[in-house]
Protein backbone atom coordinates (compact mmCIF):
# COMPACT_ATOMS: atom_id res chain seq x y z
CA UNK A 1 0.00 0.00 0.00
CA UNK A 2 3.19 2.12 0.57
CA UNK A 3 3.49 2.99 -2.86
CA UNK A 4 -0.01 3.31 -3.42
CA UNK A 5 -0.25 5.86 -0.80
CA UNK A 6 2.96 7.94 -2.05
CA UNK A 7 1.92 8.07 -6.11
CA UNK A 8 -1.10 9.00 -5.28
CA UNK A 9 0.19 11.88 -2.56
CA UNK A 10 2.00 12.99 -5.34
CA UNK A 11 -0.82 12.75 -7.71
CA UNK A 12 -2.96 14.91 -5.48
CA UNK A 13 -0.78 17.86 -4.79
CA UNK A 14 -0.72 18.22 -8.59
CA UNK A 15 -4.52 18.03 -9.09
CA UNK A 16 -4.69 20.05 -6.01
CA UNK A 17 -2.70 22.76 -7.59
CA UNK A 18 -5.20 22.45 -10.84
CA UNK A 19 -7.55 22.48 -8.11
CA UNK A 20 -7.30 26.12 -7.32
CA UNK A 21 -6.54 27.49 -10.79
CA UNK A 22 -9.80 26.08 -11.29
CA UNK A 23 -11.59 27.43 -8.71
CA UNK A 24 -10.43 30.64 -9.48
CA UNK A 25 -11.65 30.52 -12.82
CA UNK A 26 -14.79 28.86 -12.25
CA UNK A 27 -15.78 31.19 -9.15
CA UNK A 28 -14.90 34.44 -10.52
CA UNK A 29 -13.11 34.75 -13.86
CA UNK A 30 -15.88 32.40 -15.51
CA UNK A 31 -18.69 34.21 -14.49
CA UNK A 32 -17.10 37.68 -14.60
CA UNK A 33 -16.32 37.23 -18.44
CA UNK A 34 -18.70 34.50 -20.09
CA UNK A 35 -22.60 35.07 -19.87
CA UNK A 36 -23.91 31.88 -18.69
CA UNK A 37 -25.31 30.61 -22.14
CA UNK A 38 -21.84 30.67 -23.52
CA UNK A 39 -20.52 28.86 -20.40
CA UNK A 40 -23.27 26.17 -21.24
CA UNK A 41 -22.58 26.11 -24.63
CA UNK A 42 -18.62 25.36 -23.69
CA UNK A 43 -19.55 22.89 -21.22
CA UNK A 44 -21.98 20.64 -23.14
CA UNK A 45 -19.68 20.71 -26.24
CA UNK A 46 -16.86 19.20 -23.96
CA UNK A 47 -19.23 16.87 -22.05
CA UNK A 48 -20.84 15.21 -25.62
CA UNK A 49 -17.02 14.75 -26.06
CA UNK A 50 -16.14 12.92 -23.41
CA UNK A 51 -19.46 11.35 -23.96
CA UNK A 52 -18.54 9.91 -27.00
CA UNK A 53 -14.85 8.93 -25.88
CA UNK A 54 -16.11 6.67 -23.55
CA UNK A 55 -17.31 4.67 -26.50
CA UNK A 56 -15.05 5.46 -29.06
CA UNK A 57 -12.09 3.53 -27.44
CA UNK A 58 -13.71 0.40 -27.48
CA UNK A 59 -12.73 -0.36 -23.68
CA UNK A 60 -9.33 -0.22 -24.31
CA UNK A 61 -8.03 1.35 -20.92
CA UNK A 62 -9.70 -1.89 -18.92
CA UNK A 63 -8.19 -4.07 -21.45
CA UNK A 64 -4.91 -2.56 -20.99
CA UNK A 65 -5.34 -2.56 -17.09
CA UNK A 66 -6.74 -6.47 -17.32
CA UNK A 67 -4.39 -7.75 -20.14
CA UNK A 68 -1.28 -5.85 -20.78
CA UNK A 69 0.41 -8.12 -17.33
CA UNK A 70 0.21 -10.98 -19.60
CA UNK A 71 2.04 -8.87 -22.53
CA UNK A 72 4.50 -6.97 -20.17
CA UNK A 73 8.07 -7.50 -21.25
CA UNK A 74 10.64 -5.01 -21.76
CA UNK A 75 12.97 -6.73 -23.97
CA UNK A 76 10.69 -7.38 -26.56
CA UNK A 77 8.60 -3.93 -26.27
CA UNK A 78 5.90 -5.23 -24.71
CA UNK A 79 4.79 -7.39 -27.44
CA UNK A 80 3.34 -4.53 -29.89
CA UNK A 81 0.92 -4.09 -26.73
CA UNK A 82 1.43 0.26 -26.97
CA UNK A 83 0.49 -0.42 -30.99
CA UNK A 84 -2.55 -2.23 -30.53
CA UNK A 85 -3.62 0.58 -27.98
CA UNK A 86 -3.37 3.31 -30.48
CA UNK A 87 -5.07 1.27 -33.32
CA UNK A 88 -7.85 -0.40 -32.02
CA UNK A 89 -9.16 2.60 -31.02
CA UNK A 90 -9.81 3.79 -34.25
CA UNK A 91 -12.86 1.36 -34.84
CA UNK A 92 -14.88 3.13 -32.18
CA UNK A 93 -13.92 6.65 -33.83
CA UNK A 94 -15.18 5.52 -37.26
CA UNK A 95 -18.14 4.14 -35.56
CA UNK A 96 -19.31 6.11 -33.27
CA UNK A 97 -18.55 9.61 -34.85
CA UNK A 98 -19.88 8.04 -38.41
CA UNK A 99 -22.95 7.91 -36.50
CA UNK A 100 -23.06 11.32 -34.93
CA UNK A 101 -22.68 12.71 -38.40
CA UNK A 102 -25.85 11.02 -40.13
CA UNK A 103 -27.83 11.76 -37.12
CA UNK A 104 -26.83 15.49 -37.22
CA UNK A 105 -30.35 16.32 -37.87
CA UNK A 106 -32.34 13.88 -34.85
CA UNK A 107 -29.68 15.21 -32.52
CA UNK A 108 -30.11 18.43 -33.15
CA UNK A 109 -34.22 18.25 -33.38
CA UNK A 110 -33.63 18.10 -29.46
CA UNK A 111 -31.83 21.59 -29.02
CA UNK A 112 -32.88 23.50 -31.45
CA UNK A 113 -35.63 25.45 -29.34
CA UNK A 114 -34.16 25.32 -26.01
CA UNK A 115 -30.49 25.78 -27.08
CA UNK A 116 -29.68 27.17 -30.64
CA UNK A 117 -26.69 29.09 -30.21
CA UNK A 118 -25.18 25.12 -29.37
CA UNK A 119 -26.68 23.97 -32.25
CA UNK A 120 -24.56 26.22 -34.31
CA UNK A 121 -21.01 24.19 -33.19
CA UNK A 122 -22.43 20.39 -33.69
CA UNK A 123 -19.34 19.60 -35.47
CA UNK A 124 -17.05 20.60 -32.81
CA UNK A 125 -17.72 17.76 -30.78
CA UNK A 126 -15.60 15.84 -33.65
CA UNK A 127 -12.05 16.58 -33.31
CA UNK A 128 -12.75 17.17 -29.39
CA UNK A 129 -13.77 13.53 -29.04
CA UNK A 130 -10.51 12.34 -31.27
CA UNK A 131 -8.25 13.97 -28.78
CA UNK A 132 -10.33 12.69 -25.11
CA UNK A 133 -9.77 9.12 -27.01
CA UNK A 134 -6.49 9.76 -27.23
CA UNK A 135 -5.62 11.20 -24.29
CA UNK A 136 -7.43 8.44 -22.10
CA UNK A 137 -5.43 5.77 -24.45
CA UNK A 138 -1.77 7.34 -24.05
CA UNK A 139 -3.04 8.24 -19.69
CA UNK A 140 -3.73 4.42 -19.53
CA UNK A 141 -0.34 3.23 -21.01
CA UNK A 142 1.50 6.29 -18.65
CA UNK A 143 -0.47 4.49 -15.81
CA UNK A 144 0.46 1.01 -16.60
CA UNK A 145 4.49 2.23 -15.92
CA UNK A 146 2.83 3.38 -12.28
CA UNK A 147 3.51 7.01 -14.32
CA UNK A 148 0.45 9.33 -12.92
CA UNK A 149 2.46 12.49 -11.83
CA UNK A 150 3.02 13.74 -15.17
CA UNK A 151 -0.36 12.91 -17.15
CA UNK A 152 -2.16 14.47 -14.30
CA UNK A 153 -0.48 17.49 -14.74
CA UNK A 154 -1.42 17.64 -18.50
CA UNK A 155 -4.90 16.54 -17.60
CA UNK A 156 -5.43 19.15 -14.65
CA UNK A 157 -2.82 21.94 -14.47
CA UNK A 158 -2.37 22.34 -18.13
CA UNK A 159 -6.23 22.28 -18.98
CA UNK A 160 -7.02 24.37 -16.26
CA UNK A 161 -4.65 27.23 -17.03
CA UNK A 162 -5.67 26.70 -20.56
CA UNK A 163 -8.92 27.59 -19.74
CA UNK A 164 -8.52 30.46 -17.83
CA UNK A 165 -6.50 32.04 -20.44
CA UNK A 166 -8.99 31.24 -23.02
CA UNK A 167 -11.65 33.04 -20.74
CA UNK A 168 -9.91 35.98 -20.23
CA UNK A 169 -8.89 35.80 -23.97
CA UNK A 170 -12.44 36.22 -24.63
CA UNK A 171 -12.69 38.93 -21.40
CA UNK A 172 -10.23 41.56 -22.83
CA UNK A 173 -12.24 40.96 -26.49
CA UNK A 174 -9.13 39.10 -28.42
CA UNK A 175 -12.12 37.07 -29.92
CA UNK A 176 -16.13 35.76 -29.65
CA UNK A 177 -17.44 32.45 -28.71
CA UNK A 178 -16.34 30.96 -31.93
CA UNK A 179 -12.84 31.88 -31.33
CA UNK A 180 -13.55 30.62 -27.66
CA UNK A 181 -14.86 27.50 -29.07
CA UNK A 182 -11.72 26.82 -31.42
CA UNK A 183 -9.13 27.71 -28.58
CA UNK A 184 -10.77 24.45 -26.64
CA UNK A 185 -10.45 22.31 -29.24
CA UNK A 186 -6.58 23.07 -29.42
CA UNK A 187 -6.31 22.83 -25.97
CA UNK A 188 -7.69 19.61 -25.16
CA UNK A 189 -5.45 18.38 -28.56
CA UNK A 190 -2.02 19.83 -26.53
CA UNK A 191 -2.17 17.11 -23.38
CA UNK A 192 -2.09 14.22 -26.25
CA UNK A 193 1.09 15.75 -28.15
CA UNK A 194 2.63 16.04 -24.58
CA UNK A 195 1.74 12.94 -23.72
CA UNK A 196 3.38 11.24 -26.98
CA UNK A 197 6.65 12.98 -25.99
CA UNK A 198 6.63 12.05 -22.73
CA UNK A 199 6.14 8.66 -23.79
CA UNK A 200 8.96 9.34 -25.78
CA UNK A 201 11.44 10.31 -23.04
CA UNK A 202 10.40 7.80 -21.05
CA UNK A 203 11.86 5.02 -24.31
CA UNK A 204 7.93 3.60 -24.12
CA UNK A 205 6.61 4.53 -27.15
CA UNK A 206 7.18 1.15 -28.97
CA UNK A 207 5.01 1.62 -32.02
CA UNK A 208 5.80 -1.20 -33.91
CA UNK A 209 2.80 -3.59 -34.11
CA UNK A 210 3.79 -7.33 -33.15
CA UNK A 211 0.61 -9.29 -34.29
CA UNK A 212 2.52 -12.98 -33.77
CA UNK A 213 1.61 -12.23 -30.44
CA UNK A 214 -1.60 -11.44 -30.75
CA UNK A 215 -3.60 -14.69 -31.83
CA UNK A 216 -7.01 -14.42 -32.70
CA UNK A 217 -8.25 -16.41 -29.65
CA UNK A 218 -6.44 -13.53 -27.64
CA UNK A 219 -7.55 -10.98 -30.13
CA UNK A 220 -11.44 -11.81 -29.58
CA UNK A 221 -10.73 -12.36 -25.40
CA UNK A 222 -9.95 -8.39 -25.57
CA UNK A 223 -12.16 -7.17 -27.61
CA UNK A 224 -15.07 -9.20 -25.81
CA UNK A 225 -13.85 -7.97 -22.89
CA UNK A 226 -14.13 -4.40 -23.83
CA UNK A 227 -17.08 -4.36 -25.41
CA UNK A 228 -18.65 -5.92 -22.12
CA UNK A 229 -16.99 -3.06 -19.98
CA UNK A 230 -18.13 -0.23 -22.60
CA UNK A 231 -21.65 -1.66 -22.01
CA UNK A 232 -21.00 -2.01 -18.55
CA UNK A 233 -19.94 1.57 -18.34
CA UNK A 234 -22.96 3.23 -20.04
CA UNK A 235 -24.48 3.67 -16.59
CA UNK A 236 -21.86 5.19 -14.99
CA UNK A 237 -21.41 7.23 -18.20
CA UNK A 238 -24.97 8.29 -18.96
CA UNK A 239 -24.86 9.57 -14.52
CA UNK A 240 -21.93 11.53 -15.33
CA UNK A 241 -23.03 13.06 -18.35
CA UNK A 242 -26.76 13.36 -18.41
CA UNK A 243 -26.95 16.80 -16.98
CA UNK A 244 -25.38 17.78 -20.27
CA UNK A 245 -27.43 16.16 -22.07
CA UNK A 246 -30.80 16.79 -20.58
CA UNK A 247 -31.03 19.90 -19.18
CA UNK A 248 -30.18 22.10 -22.61
CA UNK A 249 -32.65 20.31 -24.03
CA UNK A 250 -34.98 20.72 -21.47
CA UNK A 251 -34.10 24.11 -19.53
CA UNK A 252 -31.95 26.24 -22.36
CA UNK A 253 -28.35 26.30 -22.19
CA UNK A 254 -28.57 29.30 -19.86
CA UNK A 255 -29.43 27.00 -17.09
CA UNK A 256 -26.58 24.66 -17.94
CA UNK A 257 -23.76 27.48 -17.80
CA UNK A 258 -25.68 28.25 -14.27
CA UNK A 259 -25.61 24.72 -13.39
CA UNK A 260 -21.56 24.20 -14.16
CA UNK A 261 -20.93 26.13 -11.23
CA UNK A 262 -22.23 24.25 -9.11
CA UNK A 263 -21.31 21.03 -10.84
CA UNK A 264 -17.48 22.15 -10.78
CA UNK A 265 -17.44 22.68 -7.39
CA UNK A 266 -18.84 19.54 -6.65
CA UNK A 267 -16.13 17.79 -8.85
CA UNK A 268 -13.34 19.03 -5.78
CA UNK A 269 -14.94 16.69 -3.97
CA UNK A 270 -13.47 13.52 -6.16
CA UNK A 271 -9.98 14.81 -6.91
CA UNK A 272 -8.29 12.22 -4.55
CA UNK A 273 -10.12 9.35 -5.86
CA UNK A 274 -8.47 10.26 -9.38
CA UNK A 275 -5.19 10.17 -8.39
CA UNK A 276 -5.51 6.82 -5.87
CA UNK A 277 -7.88 4.72 -8.58
CA UNK A 278 -5.00 5.80 -11.11
CA UNK A 279 -2.28 4.11 -8.99
CA UNK A 280 -4.73 1.17 -7.60
CA UNK A 281 -6.55 0.02 -10.40
CA UNK A 282 -3.21 -1.67 -11.66
CA UNK A 283 -2.43 -3.21 -8.22
CA UNK A 284 -5.67 -4.50 -8.58
CA UNK A 285 -6.12 -6.05 -11.46
CA UNK A 286 -2.85 -7.71 -10.60
CA UNK A 287 -4.15 -8.95 -7.31
CA UNK A 288 -7.43 -10.56 -9.13
CA UNK A 289 -5.20 -11.79 -11.99
CA UNK A 290 -2.66 -13.81 -9.71
CA UNK A 291 -5.99 -14.57 -7.40
CA UNK A 292 -3.84 -12.84 -4.23
CA UNK A 293 -6.77 -12.28 -1.81
CA UNK A 294 -4.98 -10.54 0.85
CA UNK A 295 -4.15 -7.84 -1.49
CA UNK A 296 -7.66 -7.73 -3.24
CA UNK A 297 -8.90 -7.42 0.27
CA UNK A 298 -6.35 -4.99 1.38
CA UNK A 299 -6.38 -2.57 -1.69
CA UNK A 300 -10.28 -2.50 -1.57
CA UNK A 301 -10.58 -1.82 2.29
CA UNK A 302 -7.72 0.68 2.42
CA UNK A 303 -8.47 2.71 -0.53
CA UNK A 304 -12.60 2.67 0.99
CA UNK A 305 -11.50 4.13 3.73
CA UNK A 306 -8.84 6.71 2.83
CA UNK A 307 -11.36 7.94 -0.33
CA UNK A 308 -14.02 8.47 2.33
CA UNK A 309 -11.52 10.12 4.46
CA UNK A 310 -10.84 12.80 2.63
CA UNK A 311 -13.86 13.20 0.79
CA UNK A 312 -15.86 13.38 3.90
CA UNK A 313 -13.26 16.16 4.89
CA UNK A 314 -13.81 18.29 1.26
CA UNK A 315 -17.68 18.06 1.21
CA UNK A 316 -16.99 19.55 4.73
CA UNK A 317 -14.92 22.14 4.02
CA UNK A 318 -17.52 23.21 0.57
CA UNK A 319 -20.72 22.69 2.07
CA UNK A 320 -20.21 24.91 5.52
CA UNK A 321 -19.07 27.50 3.09
CA UNK A 322 -20.99 27.35 0.66
CA UNK A 323 -23.14 30.66 0.94
CA UNK A 324 -19.39 32.58 1.63
CA UNK A 325 -18.56 30.43 -1.73
CA UNK A 326 -21.59 31.50 -3.87
CA UNK A 327 -21.50 35.00 -2.50
CA UNK A 328 -18.22 35.87 -3.74
CA UNK A 329 -19.23 34.68 -7.46
CA UNK A 330 -19.70 38.83 -9.44
CA UNK A 331 -23.56 37.12 -10.52
CA UNK A 332 -25.79 36.49 -8.45
CA UNK A 333 -27.74 34.50 -10.68
CA UNK A 334 -25.19 31.45 -9.87
CA UNK A 335 -26.92 30.97 -6.27
CA UNK A 336 -29.40 29.18 -7.34
CA UNK A 337 -27.41 26.29 -7.36
CA UNK A 338 -27.07 25.76 -3.73
CA UNK A 339 -28.72 22.79 -3.21
CA UNK A 340 -27.09 21.16 -6.48
CA UNK A 341 -23.88 21.31 -5.01
CA UNK A 342 -25.34 19.52 -1.80
CA UNK A 343 -26.89 16.61 -3.62
CA UNK A 344 -24.03 16.26 -6.14
CA UNK A 345 -21.23 16.23 -3.33
CA UNK A 346 -23.13 13.97 -0.99
CA UNK A 347 -22.72 11.65 -4.09
CA UNK A 348 -19.43 11.99 -4.42
CA UNK A 349 -18.65 10.99 -1.16
CA UNK A 350 -21.13 7.36 -1.36
CA UNK A 351 -19.16 7.00 -4.02
CA UNK A 352 -15.99 7.54 -2.81
CA UNK A 353 -16.92 5.53 0.52
CA UNK A 354 -17.84 2.54 -1.80
CA UNK A 355 -14.25 2.47 -2.98
CA UNK A 356 -12.94 0.58 -6.12
CA UNK A 357 -16.46 -2.14 -6.15
CA UNK A 358 -16.81 -1.31 -9.89
CA UNK A 359 -13.41 -2.20 -10.73
CA UNK A 360 -13.35 -5.17 -9.07
CA UNK A 361 -15.98 -6.75 -10.61
CA UNK A 362 -14.85 -5.55 -14.07
CA UNK A 363 -11.12 -7.25 -13.53
CA UNK A 364 -12.71 -10.42 -12.43
CA UNK A 365 -15.14 -13.27 -13.77
CA UNK A 366 -18.09 -11.37 -12.76
CA UNK A 367 -17.75 -8.35 -15.26
CA UNK A 368 -20.59 -9.57 -17.20
CA UNK A 369 -23.08 -8.37 -14.20
CA UNK A 370 -21.74 -5.11 -14.02
CA UNK A 371 -23.36 -4.64 -18.12
CA UNK A 372 -26.79 -6.05 -16.32
CA UNK A 373 -26.25 -3.63 -13.76
CA UNK A 374 -25.39 -0.61 -15.63
CA UNK A 375 -27.93 -0.95 -18.11
CA UNK A 376 -30.53 -1.06 -15.55
CA UNK A 377 -28.53 2.20 -13.84
CA UNK A 378 -28.60 3.83 -17.74
CA UNK A 379 -32.87 3.84 -17.78
CA UNK A 380 -33.80 5.02 -14.20
CA UNK A 381 -30.71 7.81 -14.45
CA UNK A 382 -32.49 9.18 -18.38
CA UNK A 383 -36.12 8.01 -16.27
CA UNK A 384 -35.13 10.13 -12.98
CA UNK A 385 -33.82 13.06 -14.79
CA UNK A 386 -36.05 13.33 -17.29
CA UNK A 387 -38.54 13.87 -14.44
CA UNK A 388 -36.99 15.48 -11.69
CA UNK A 389 -35.78 18.10 -13.58
CA UNK A 390 -39.04 18.77 -15.87
CA UNK A 391 -40.27 18.98 -11.56
CA UNK A 392 -37.63 20.60 -10.19
CA UNK A 393 -35.75 22.40 -12.43
CA UNK A 394 -31.56 22.50 -11.49
CA UNK A 395 -32.19 21.13 -8.16
CA UNK A 396 -33.63 17.81 -9.87
CA UNK A 397 -30.47 16.97 -11.98
CA UNK A 398 -28.40 16.99 -8.28
CA UNK A 399 -31.02 14.33 -6.91
CA UNK A 400 -31.20 12.18 -9.69
CA UNK A 401 -27.71 12.05 -9.87
CA UNK A 402 -27.56 11.44 -5.93
CA UNK A 403 -30.63 8.56 -6.26
CA UNK A 404 -28.80 7.10 -8.70
CA UNK A 405 -25.58 7.12 -7.63
CA UNK A 406 -26.91 5.55 -4.06
CA UNK A 407 -29.07 2.83 -5.73
CA UNK A 408 -25.72 1.86 -8.10
CA UNK A 409 -23.28 1.65 -4.84
CA UNK A 410 -25.41 -0.11 -3.04
CA UNK A 411 -25.96 -3.40 -5.57
CA UNK A 412 -22.27 -3.48 -6.45
CA UNK A 413 -21.40 -3.53 -3.16
CA UNK A 414 -23.71 -5.79 -1.74
CA UNK A 415 -22.72 -8.03 -5.22
CA UNK A 416 -19.15 -7.81 -4.35
CA UNK A 417 -20.31 -8.87 -0.59
CA UNK A 418 -22.10 -12.07 -2.07
CA UNK A 419 -19.85 -13.47 -3.93
CA UNK A 420 -16.10 -12.35 -2.48
CA UNK A 421 -17.13 -12.35 0.69
CA UNK A 422 -15.57 -8.90 0.82
CA UNK A 423 -16.93 -5.35 1.91
CA UNK A 424 -15.07 -2.18 1.80
CA UNK A 425 -16.00 -1.20 5.04
CA UNK A 426 -14.29 -0.98 9.05
CA UNK A 427 -15.37 0.02 12.43
CA UNK A 428 -12.81 2.93 11.54
CA UNK A 429 -15.49 3.69 8.69
CA UNK A 430 -17.54 4.35 11.70
CA UNK A 431 -14.85 6.57 13.21
CA UNK A 432 -14.87 9.06 9.54
CA UNK A 433 -18.83 9.09 9.95
CA UNK A 434 -19.11 10.18 13.76
CA UNK A 435 -15.89 12.88 12.98
CA UNK A 436 -17.59 14.35 9.97
CA UNK A 437 -20.81 15.00 12.02
CA UNK A 438 -19.20 16.13 14.50
CA UNK A 439 -17.47 18.31 12.65
CA UNK A 440 -20.16 19.57 10.98
CA UNK A 441 -22.89 20.31 13.93
CA UNK A 442 -19.80 22.16 15.82
CA UNK A 443 -19.19 24.08 13.18
CA UNK A 444 -22.90 25.28 11.82
CA UNK A 445 -23.74 26.09 14.93
CA UNK A 446 -20.55 28.42 15.82
CA UNK A 447 -21.52 32.00 14.85
CA UNK A 448 -18.51 33.55 12.85
CA UNK A 449 -19.14 37.06 12.63
CA UNK A 450 -17.58 37.49 9.14
CA UNK A 451 -18.11 37.20 5.27
CA UNK A 452 -17.07 36.16 2.01
CA UNK A 453 -12.54 35.24 1.70
CA UNK A 454 -12.21 35.33 5.26
CA UNK A 455 -15.18 33.68 6.59
CA UNK A 456 -14.24 31.02 4.31
CA UNK A 457 -10.53 30.98 4.98
CA UNK A 458 -11.39 31.04 9.15
CA UNK A 459 -14.08 28.28 8.75
CA UNK A 460 -11.34 25.73 6.67
CA UNK A 461 -8.93 26.13 9.54
CA UNK A 462 -11.12 25.17 11.83
CA UNK A 463 -12.62 22.53 10.36
CA UNK A 464 -8.51 21.57 8.91
CA UNK A 465 -8.20 21.29 12.81
CA UNK A 466 -10.86 19.87 14.51
CA UNK A 467 -11.18 17.04 11.45
CA UNK A 468 -7.65 16.30 11.11
CA UNK A 469 -6.60 16.56 14.74
CA UNK A 470 -9.85 13.68 15.72
CA UNK A 471 -8.05 12.08 13.00
CA UNK A 472 -4.78 11.57 14.28
CA UNK A 473 -5.90 11.05 17.85
CA UNK A 474 -8.07 8.41 17.04
CA UNK A 475 -6.07 6.63 14.43
CA UNK A 476 -8.35 6.17 11.89
CA UNK A 477 -5.16 5.37 9.17
CA UNK A 478 -2.14 4.95 10.37
CA UNK A 479 -0.81 5.57 6.77
CA UNK A 480 -2.32 8.86 7.09
CA UNK A 481 -0.79 9.26 10.45
CA UNK A 482 2.73 8.31 9.12
CA UNK A 483 2.50 10.45 6.38
CA UNK A 484 1.56 13.65 8.79
CA UNK A 485 4.33 12.81 11.20
CA UNK A 486 6.53 12.75 8.10
CA UNK A 487 5.74 16.14 6.87
CA UNK A 488 5.60 17.59 10.71
CA UNK A 489 9.17 15.91 11.13
CA UNK A 490 10.31 17.50 8.21
CA UNK A 491 9.11 21.06 8.64
CA UNK A 492 10.90 20.63 12.35
CA UNK A 493 13.64 20.50 11.12
CA UNK A 494 13.53 23.64 9.03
Amino acid sequence: MGIVIRQSLKGTVVIYVAVVVGTVNNIWVMPKYLPPEYIGVVRALVEYAFLFAAFAHLGIPFIANKFFSEFRQENLQHRGFFAYMLLYPLLGLGLCLGLYVLLKDWITGFYELKSPILVNYYYFVIPLTIFLTYQVVLETYSHLHLRIVVPNILRELLVKIGNLVMVLGFGWGFYQLTGLVWATVVLYALPVIFLFFYLAWLQRLYLKPQWQYFSWEKTKTMGIYGLYTILGGIGVVIVSKVDAIMIPSLLGEKMMGIFTIPYFISLVIEVPKKALKQISTPILAHALHTQDRVLMYNIYQKTSLHLFLVGSFIFLGIWLNIDDVLGIIPNEIYKQGKYVVLFLGLAKVIDMATGLNGELLLFSSHYRFVLVLTIFLGIITIVSNYFFISFYGLNGAGLANLTCIVAYELIKSVYVWYYFKIHPFTYQTLYVLGVSLFVFTLVSFMPLPLQGIVAIFMRSVLISLLFVGLTILLHISPEVNMQLSKIFSFFSKK
